[in-house]
């Protein structure tokens, strides 16, 4: 999974995900702002804080771990700039242990 900076989807994603299709891993962008009709949280941070997209990378887990071809226990998430603060948020184990379980 990839979660986008900022600026929503763009560059790092484009960059990323052929090359890890090419080494042999699914990919999943996670899009946290499109569907709240946010554009950019770059000069506004608190339109959308990093911590809030949790729900958004744990709900893009239980997705992904419904697919046949999916081993979820297998699964990474990759976070560029305000996705890598939302990756390191979903890191930690009390909000594993908040989100992983819910149905």
């Amino acid at each position: 999974m990839l979660a986008h900076t900022c600026t929503g989807l763009g560059y790092g994603e484009l960059t990323w995900v052929p090359w890890l299709q090419q080494w042999g891993y699914a990919t999943f962008v996670v899009d946290s702002f499109g569907g709240r009709g946010i554009g950019s949280v770059c000069s506004d941070l608190w339109q959308l804080l990093p911590f809030q997209r949790v729900p958004d990378l744990y709900g893009a887990l239980r997705i992904l771990g419904t697919h046949p071809k999916i081993d979820a226990s297998k699964a990474f998430l990759m976070g560029f700039s305000h996705g890598a603060i939302a990756s390191g948020n979903a890191a930690t184990m009390w909000v594993k242990d908040l989100y992983a379980d819910r149905p």
